[in-house]
């Protein structure tokens, strides 16, 4: 089954702090500072991508030619769906009650399937992208601060990070 996925709401900060990059770096000026937020960036991209998961919080949107028996939601973990839409057979798009469906924030991936007896609405027939999932992936903020994005992104995954930092800090030409 074709689908994309898109971020539709950015990361708000990145799994590793400057000061804890600079730090692995053994960095003490500032001079270097751009680099190494970019290298910060680089490195959470390279590993979701690889690993396939969001590391921070953010607002993602799942798009489907047709409605499967289970939509299965990339690019987890799941914090939560927030809408489930498609193009009704007029081509106006419609909101399907939350009430109609259920959803699996702990499989991997990420379900959500009609409620017990039921069936999801029939999609415009022919259309692309006909059926519309937004929802919130990523490791949740840490409970004692919603202000620490980072606080539960596992710590194979930052040291990970670390590591490809540190290795394209210091070899900056191709290898």
């Amino acid at each position: 089954m074709n689908y994309s996925v898109a971020v539709k709401t950015a990361a708000a900060a990145e799994p590793i702090t400057l000061d804890e990059a600079k730090l692995h770096l053994r960095v003490d000026i500032d001079d270097e500072d751009l680099l190494i937020e970019g290298l910060i960036a680089a490195a959470r991209e390279w590993c979701e991508n690889y690993t396939r998961r969001s590391f921070v919080q953010r607002t993602l949107e799942l798009r489907l030619d047709c409605f499967p028996a289970a939509i299965k939601l990339p690019r987890g973990p799941i914090i939560s769906v927030t809408t489930v839409k498609y193009l009704d057979q007029g081509g106006t798009l419609q909101t399907v009650s939350a009430s109609d469906y259920q959803t699996d924030l702990y499989s991997v991936p990420g379900r959500v399937m009609p409620i017990f007896g039921g069936v999801w609405p029939p999609p415009k027939y022919g259309s692309l992208n006909a059926v519309v999932v937004e929802y919130e992936a990523g490791y949740a903020h840490g409970a004692g601060s919603p202000t620490e994005l980072a606080e539960n992104v596992p710590s194979a995954i930052k040291s990970a990070m670390k590591l490809m930092i540190g290795h394209w800090f210091q070899n900056r030409e191709s290898v």
